[in-house]
């Protein structure tokens, strides 16, 4: 095996395993090192490196094996991750990008440091600043307040229906026996059952649940009949099943939470329908600019299914 892969790509998938051990290890706050710029960001980083430092002399020469062999590096310590379900899917695609660009740069920088120098002294500082980098940061980091931002995100689509019809299809949605195609259920992301609500007013209560027993309670704060309608949402982490979502995703928890929905009829001049679905959502996490970018994709991915069903129910029945 050793062959195959070579010393420097063991090296670095033993340290990154290693890591995520002692991440796991100890306290539930412990744990919130995992979620650190210092393990997120600098240790693929830090095995891109190790790849480097422990490969053949000859090798380190080539840029083609400073960037790419880091990535099997990367690819092994994800693997593991997924095997012993420390991670689920969905975690290791949104990182997937990151930690291959990191691996690279760490194998690109130790490659060039390397080569360039022959004093056995930097090589030596160089490798365990590297090594001790992550952890250092990571205890660091959880020690601070987590930064808070929301983001809005919002869809439209246009239906060839009466507005009194897509308002039916809006308010409540019967169980859904659709095809649901988005990205992120592909992944593993629980797609939506059906939709109650229990008065048509301010203060009703719209109850959206979806797959594996995650349920968003929606109360009514808006209410224009055939025109719009808007809620809060609430969803209780303690009582959705474990294993719905990894931890790091789940809805109402510590990084991430949906807080408000908002649907608006929009009649057209063509005498059909533009509707229009809008949400709010908080990210709480020491790299919000990337998770922004994933979390933004997740809640239009959701939104354009959920809104394609709307569409089809409403143009396909005429009863609805």
């Amino acid at each position: 095996m050793v062959k195959a892969v070579g010393p420097g790509v063991l090296a670095g998938l033993i340290y990154g395993i290693l890591l995520q051990l002692m991440g796991r290890a100890g306290s539930a706050e412990n744990s919130k090192v995992l979620m650190t710029l210092g393990y997120i960001f600098v240790l693929p980083l830090v095995m891109g490196a190790l790849t480097l430092i422990f490969a053949k002399p000859e090798l380190r020469r080539s840029w083609a094996y400073r960037i790419m062999m880091p990535w099997l590096t990367t690819a092994l310590s994800m693997a593991s991750a997924y095997l012993w379900q420390w991670e689920g899917s969905i975690c290791l695609i949104l990182g997937l990008p990151i930690y291959l660009t990191l691996a690279s740069v760490g194998g690109i920088l130790a490659g060039i440091i390397l080569t360039s120098s022959h004093d056995p002294r930097i090589r030596l500082s160089f490798g365990l600043l590297l090594v001790i980098a992550p952890p250092i940061m990571g205890q660091a980091e959880i020690r601070m307040p987590l930064p808070t931002e929301h983001f809005n995100t919002a869809t439209s689509i246009e239906i060839h229906a009466t507005r009194e019809r897509v308002w039916q299809n809006i308010i409540r949605v019967p169980k859904i026996t659709e095809q649901q195609t988005g990205f992120f259920y592909r992944l593993g992301f629980p797609k939506p059952v059906e939709a109650t609500l229990s008065a048509e007013r301010i203060g009703g209560v719209r109850q959206a649940s979806f797959e594996r027993g995650l349920v968003f309670v929606e109360t009514v704060h808006e209410w224009q009949p055939q025109r719009s309608i808007g809620f809060h949402i609430q969803v209780d982490p303690n009582a959705t099943p474990l294993e719905t979502l990894d931890e790091h995703v789940t809805v109402g928890g510590r990084y991430f939470d949906v807080l408000n929905g908002r649907y608006e009829i929009e009649p057209l001049a063509n005498g059909q329908i533009r509707l229009h679905l809008s949400s709010q959502h908080r990210l709480s996490t020491s790299f919000n600019w990337y998770s922004s970018m994933w979390s933004k994709f997740l809640m239009r991915d959701i939104q354009s299914s959920i809104l394609e069903v709307i569409k089809l129910r409403c143009e396909t029945n005429p009863k609805s």
